[in-house]
């Protein structure tokens, strides 16, 4: 159910730390900035796509699962 997203998120991570190590030599540091968690009503938006696009099918009990503790 999240797997795209999540994969995407650590494409970057894994590309800086690929890069922080190629560069080094060059005296080029990278560095990846990964923010907190901020107060926001991203959770409820996700769970509700989550329920909609989810619950019919046979992810629907993981889906009300992921979408309740995202509320």
């Amino acid at each position: 159910m999240g797997a795209c997203y999540h994969a995407g998120k650590y494409t970057v991570e894994g590309l800086s730390d690929a890069l922080r190590l190629e560069l080094k030599r060059f005296g080029i540091d990278v560095v990846l900035i990964e923010p907190g968690s901020i107060q926001t009503d991203w959770g409820a938006i996700a769970a509700g796509k989550l329920r909609a696009a989810s619950s019919p099918g046979p992810y629907g009990e993981q889906a009300d699962a992921s979408a309740t503790s995202l509320e």
